[in-house]
């Protein structure tokens, strides 16, 4: 996973300080060492989270509503 971040923010073109904000979401987010990933390249202070366990369903319910409108 590290290494995706690293090839991520390299084929981006922007540099970890450039970011101003790392969401994390997902059951992984709860991983102190998945965390710790985000932690080391962007600082404790960029790392945040939020309704972890519900953030993917509610996204992909929002994308389908998009797709296909009733």
């Amino acid at each position: 996973m590290a290494g995706c971040v690293d090839r991520l923010m390299q084929s981006s073109g922007l540099a970890f300080g450039e970011i101003d904000r790392v969401f994390l979401t997902g059951g992984s987010s709860f991983v102190p060492a998945v965390r710790q990933i985000f932690v080391d390249r962007f600082g404790e202070e960029k790392v945040t989270g939020g309704e972890e366990l519900t953030s993917v369903a509610t996204g992909l319910a929002l994308r389908a509503r998009e797709q296909w409108p009733s």
